[in-house]
């Protein structure tokens, strides 16, 4: 009896460390890859999960540039740093849009 309460116990403690670990759906909602399209430009940001990003220019089709950066969210603003350069905007996310700097992204 002894041994079967110590087994449930580890069984339960691994769950929570598992759950913990997953961050129990604390995923942030700018996470992913988002495009503006004006004409024949198409921008195209990707952040990541670990605050890595990826900002890519298009022009018919073809990469024009390309760059990285790495962001940070708290309380609706989003702070990224690329080329060295600190930009700080406010956002908002509805449904399938993201909206700052008075521009409407589309979550791809």
């Amino acid at each position: 009896m002894k041994k079967a309460i110590t087994l449930l116990m580890a069984a339960i403690m691994l769950f929570a460390t598992a759950a913990l670990l997953t961050g129990c759906g604390s995923s942030n909602p700018l996470v992913g890859t988002w495009e503006l399209t004006e004409g024949n430009w198409s921008d195209r940001m990707i952040f990541e999960r670990n605050g890595n990003g990826r900002i890519e220019e298009w022009y018919h089709g073809e990469l024009d540039w390309s760059g990285t950066f790495t962001w940070s969210s708290d309380n609706g603003s989003v702070t990224v740093v690329l080329e060295g350069n600190t930009m700080v905007f406010d956002y908002s996310i509805s449904g399938r849009r993201l909206t700052f700097d008075d521009e409407v992204w589309t979550r791809r």
